[in-house]
């Protein structure tokens, strides 16, 4: 391995200590692209139902999906309300993988997240335990697909049906949404970019029997067309 493939690598990896709250919103258009570009040209399409974010951080997620949903809960472990760049204060404070009891969680038909990668496995397998979910969608590194262990913890008996793979790449800062950063040599303003690639994993409850492996869709070159007035702090 080269030291540029070397570096790049690293870079593609996006590792956080196992306690970290994995702070990495997500940028508006990436939670459009699921909506538009997956859940509408699937058969799944865009259902009338309860729709819960359990790892909503600063709301640019929640956002979005009001945007098609009426009925929408959040929550996240640590408390963003008064965070100065939360866009859409959670309903309340809650460990999605501790007691749910009576909260919306609890009542959810679509849950949808960009949860923190060690425990994405355990948010599916959360979403999935729920009483009434039809759809379960986490969008996560691409990288997600692989090993054998989540392999036989998780993909073995319960596949994704669908993988919405971004062909372009989405641009996830920690702790922040940007669309522009400057380039170190020139100081001009250019497009936020990243080394890691995103995929958008979706679960169907009313899947056909014997639906068998996921099937890849690929989300085209989207950003400029899903991308609105107020999607960033910094335009």
């Amino acid at each position: 391995m080269t030291m540029n493939n070397a570096n790049h690598a690293v870079r593609a990896l996006r590792i956080e200590p196992r306690q970290s709250l994995d702070d990495f919103p997500t940028p508006c258009w990436g939670t459009r692209a699921l909506v538009e570009e997956v859940l509408a040209k699937t058969d799944i399409g865009i259902p009338v139902s309860r729709v819960f974010e359990p790892a909503s951080n600063r709301g640019y997620m929640s956002r979005v999906l009001k945007e098609y949903w009426r009925d929408v809960g959040t929550s996240d472990v640590f408390d963003y309300r008064d965070d100065p760049e939360t866009v859409d204060r959670q309903d309340f404070v809650a460990d999605f993988l501790g007691p749910i009891g009576d909260t919306p969680a609890a009542a959810a038909e679509i849950i949808i997240s960009n949860p923190p990668f060690m425990a994405a496995r355990q948010f599916i397998q959360r979403a999935m335990a729920l009483p009434d979910w039809r759809v379960v969608a986490m969008l996560t590194r691409s990288v997600f697909l692989e090993g054998e262990t989540r392999h036989r913890q998780l993909f073995a008996d319960a596949p994704p049906q669908f993988i919405g793979q971004f062909v372009q790449r989405l641009p996830i800062v920690k702790g922040k949404v940007r669309k522009w950063k400057r380039d170190p040599i020139t100081g001009k303003r250019k497009r936020q970019g990243t080394a890691t690639s995103y995929s958008w994993f979706v679960w169907w409850r009313d899947a056909p029997t014997g639906w068998g492996d996921p099937r890849i869709r690929f989300i085209p070159p989207c950003r400029d067309r899903l991308e609105r007035p107020g999607d960033y702090p910094d335009e």
